[in-house]
Formats: structure tokens, sequence, C-alpha cells
């Protein structure tokens, strides 16, 4: 088995957390998507104002070794003076994170004692399928005890 060394980061210092005032657009952003500040919270979602991207981190071991930053504005821009469309990347993934070959999923430190894992497309997505009970999550009727319903704007973690 070919041995891989974790890359290891840092955020930048223009990363901020959710207790700052800067946070204000990227929690807005979260709550519209059906998320809540205890989301935030539990995976340690963060926001970079000058990028306008909420920031989810990719954590192995206790350790970020990456992230990845959704841009929370329209992606098509007009240029005023050209009047060029111009479109900026919906996601970027951090630079530590380009020679890792997919080895890594976003919040599997949280599947180390769980049986079941749900693969979603993206980070809000995965988010949304832990608030419905994790790998039992659908959106009919018939559910699992512990499941809660799904309620996109007032869910909880079901736990």
């Amino acid at each position: 088995e070919e041995k891989f060394e974790l890359p290891i980061t840092i955020y930048p210092p223009s990363f901020v957390d959710w207790g700052s005032v800067n946070f204000k657009d990227g929690l807005q952003y979260l709550i519209k998507r059906g998320l809540t500040l205890e989301h935030v919270k539990k995976y340690q979602i963060k926001y970079a104002p000058c990028q306008q991207r909420v920031i989810f981190p990719i954590i192995v071991d206790g350790n970020l070794i990456g992230w990845q930053g959704r841009y929370i504005k329209d992606t098509v821009i007009v240029d005023e003076l050209s009047g060029e469309k111009k479109e900026i990347p919906k996601i970027l993934t951090s630079i530590s994170l380009r020679n890792c070959g997919g080895r890594y999923l976003m919040f599997q430190d949280n599947l180390k004692t769980s049986k079941h894992c749900v693969l979603a497309e993206g980070p809000i997505s995965a988010i949304k399928a832990d608030l419905c009970g994790g790998a039992r999550g659908h959106t009919q009727r018939t559910r699992h005890a512990d499941q809660q319903p799904f309620r996109p704007r007032s869910a909880r973690i079901a736990r």
C-alpha cells in the first residue's frame, strides 16, 4: 500500500469564525441553504469575506488538511465597462489538496464511530444527510425512530 503524508495546513488570516461581525453574509447564505449556527459550529465552517466564500474544512485525525470554498453570490457577473459576462468559479479547493488524489472526505472524522456513510456531492448536502439521520436519511414518510423529519429552515441534528 502506498504511504501518503497528510498535507497539514492552517487557515489564512482572512478566514473568520462565526463569532466575527464579518461572518454575517456567510451565515445568511448558509441559513438560506437550510443550515443553522449550530451546524456552523459543529462542522467548523468559516467565511472568507474578501472572497465572499463559505469555507468548509477538511479535517483528518483532528488536523486541518485543506478546505473547500463556495462562492455565495451569483457566479456570472457583467463587466461594467465592456459589458462582457465573466464567470466566477463557484467552488475553489485549497492548494494543499491538489496532490491528494481524492484520498480524503470532507467530515470523514465524523465517520470513525459510524457503521454507515452517505456520500454526497457537496458539503451542504452531506450536512443535510446528517440532519436526516445519516445513512438512513430520506424524505419519504417512513423513517427510522431516531431520525428527524427533514425541515430545511428548522432542522436539528438527529442523535
